[in-house]
């Protein structure tokens, strides 16, 4: 999905929780800019605990240093999600809050 977005629009960057051993920092991975954030998966659930303390500023200061304009998230159990979209929002950035439901 990043792929198609980054043919249509200028730049597009992913920030998600990090996947040790091999996925943490910020990497280019075909051209789209990842962040892998030092928070990590409870189990194989693929959910992080909430930690606003250093979510939010982290989500201030890679929405500014990047330059994002919109900010996109979703599923609306995901702390971090919560935390770019509020800092997004406080920044006077465009948020968009997508949901995707199996039912």
């Amino acid at each position: 999905m990043s792929m198609i977005l980054k043919e249509r629009i200028k730049k597009v960057i992913v920030i998600t929780h990090c996947y040790p051993p091999d996925y943490y920092g910020r990497k280019d991975i075909d051209g789209v800019i990842t962040y892998y954030l030092p928070f990590y998966v409870i189990g194989s659930s693929n959910v992080v605990l909430p930690n606003y303390v250093t979510d939010y500023p982290q989500a201030k200061e890679i929405l500014i240093s990047e330059g994002i304009d919109i900010v996109h998230t979703h599923q609306s159990t995901s702390p971090l999600g919560l935390s770019f979209g509020m800092q997004g929002y406080h920044l006077g950035l465009r948020v968009v809050h997508t949901e995707h439901s199996l039912f």
